[in-house]
């Protein structure tokens, strides 16, 4: 009789297992083949002007909230700038004739964040985050990065 119930165990455990492990593989293969959003306009996206003098950092494509189903995809880039202050970039994405065809839907200057909602694309958004640290941490010149995230979705939700 523990034989029958150690075996039916088992049974039931292998079952569980192999349903988690086809649940986890589909959900990795959704993420991988789900296109980029046509509106993002590649990675790094072109939808949003790079500030002149930019250099391209480090960029990749972003899944965000798969783990509610409507799976959407973005881009995130980073940009290095020199001989700049971050309110010098931060004022540039600020201004409107140098980001056409977007609005301003938030913007601090204290922390170098500015958010955009397309004034073409439904549910397109894009935010620029301002960075800057010394060059060797606490000593050293100021090295002034920022980041553009463009989704069909909340941009802050993709990590930066």
């Amino acid at each position: 009789m523990r034989k029958r119930g150690a075996i039916l165990v088992a049974v039931v455990a292998g079952l569980v297992g192999l349903s988690v492990l086809a649940y986890a593989g589909w959900g990795v293969f959704a993420i991988l083949s789900t296109p980029l959003a046509a509106g993002v306009q590649g990675c790094p996206s072109r939808a949003i002007p790079v500030r002149p003098g930019s250099t391209l950092k480090n960029d990749a494509e972003i899944t965000v909230r798969s783990d509610r189903g409507g799976m959407t995809t973005g881009c995130w880039a980073e940009y290095d700038i020199s001989a700049s202050a971050a309110r010098d970039v931060f004022a540039y994405y600020a201004e409107p004739q140098n980001v056409p065809g977007w609005n301003v839907t938030e913007s601090y200057a204290n922390t170098g964040y500015v958010a955009f909602k397309s004034a073409s694309a439904p549910g397109l958004r894009a935010d620029v985050q301002v960075t800057t640290m010394k060059q060797y941490f606490a000593v050293g010149s100021p090295l002034v990065t920022y980041a553009i995230s463009v989704c069909i979705c909340d941009p802050r939700s993709m990590a930066q």
